[in-house]
């Protein structure tokens, strides 16, 4: 049996991450308010995109490393994520390149995420909503998640407490727990 030091060292730790934040203009007023938070909470590197399509996106994740992905996007319920009507990536292709990014983080707790999480399973640990939170069910969860998160908790436990303080609905799939912390 492994003591709590020992379990303690087996799990990664990323100092500093390593956060982009976007989403297509239709979610512009969450938006700025999730920009502006993570950047109070952790200082420093933050991408943000307000007007992401998904050529930016494909970009973005292709010519950057970002250790946690906060993306506010529309998904249909066969894994389809929307940025616009006539503007999307299916399921196989959102994917690979989630799985190509190198992302260790991906919080997309919007309608129908929970499928896309499961595809992603074992490539990326990944934040989805079950059915449909409401705003303030969103913002309340998402302060408490990344303020644990910021100050070393790992991945797994700020979750749970998050969760179950906020009744966020929501589901962590995990690759491998994980430490974020700002230092």
């Amino acid at each position: 049996m492994l003591k709590p030091k020992e379990v303690e060292s087996s799990i990664e730790v990323i100092s500093n991450p390593k956060i982009l934040c976007a989403s297509p203009s239709a979610h512009r007023l969450s938006f700025d308010s999730d920009v502006q938070m993570l950047s109070d909470i952790f200082p420093g590197d933050i991408t943000p995109e307000s007007r992401l399509t998904g050529e930016k996106l494909r970009s973005l994740l292709t010519n950057n490393k970002f250790d946690i992905l906060h993306l506010l996007l529309a998904v249909a319920p066969d894994g389809t994520v929307h940025f616009s009507e006539s503007d999307s990536i299916p399921l196989d292709g959102f994917t690979n390149l989630i799985e190509v990014s190198g992302a260790n983080l991906l919080v997309l707790a919007s309608c129908h995420s929970i499928y896309l999480a499961t595809t992603l399973a074992g490539k990326v640990n990944m934040i989805s909503a079950i059915g449909t939170p409401t705003d303030k069910e969103f913002v309340s969860w998402e302060k408490a998640f990344y303020q644990l998160l910021s100050k070393g908790y790992a991945l797994s436990r700020s979750f749970e407490i998050s969760r179950s303080v906020t009744k966020m609905p929501a589901v962590l799939v995990m690759k491998s727990d994980t430490i974020f912390k700002r230092s």
